[in-house]
């Protein structure tokens, strides 16, 4: 079975943009799900259209949880993850 790492389509929609915090009742956003890279490996994180998560610096753990978190929507263990970006470089 081949996995997508940026395969969205089991990950929840939180209610505020991670980067500006800007909600979709109050700010009249569309919020939407991307994935991002780190060297931990590939997380999904809910933004505006404004708001791109390139070139953030977010905190260790909260990325590690993240990364974690998206490898239970995508089914697959976090060793797996790390096999399939390696076998991607």
């Amino acid at each position: 079975m081949s996995v997508s790492l940026d395969d969205t389509s089991r990950c929840p929609v939180d209610a505020v943009c991670a980067g500006c915090g800007g909600s979709a009742v109050l700010g009249g956003r569309i919020l939407g799900v991307t994935t991002a890279e780190s060297h931990l490996g590939v997380f999904c994180i809910t933004v505006c259209a404004r708001c791109s998560p390139e070139g953030w610096e977010m905190p260790l753990s909260w990325v590690t949880l993240q990364v974690l978190n998206h490898c239970e929507h995508l089914g697959i263990t976090s060793d797996a993850m790390a096999r399939k970006m390696e076998a991607e470089r």
